[in-house]
């Protein structure tokens, strides 16, 4: 989960030790999310480098 906030989980910290299914479910469901935005980023990004090469121009870029 540290890898969705940038807090620090301690046993000490007094937040709950378990994720209930439901709250698991939106997380994994986050992560397909953030999974597909970065590879749709580098898609476009690949695309523009292709495109702006293709024109011999950098004005392209984003």
């Amino acid at each position: 989960m540290s890898r969705y906030d940038l807090r620090t989980i301690a046993p000490e910290d007094g937040l709950p030790t378990v994720v209930c299914s439901s709250c698991r479910d939106q997380l994994e469901s986050c992560h397909r999310f953030r999974r597909v935005a970065h590879r749709t980023q580098k898609s476009l990004h690949s695309y523009l480098s292709y495109t702006a090469a293709l024109a011999g121009s950098e004005e392209f870029f984003v």
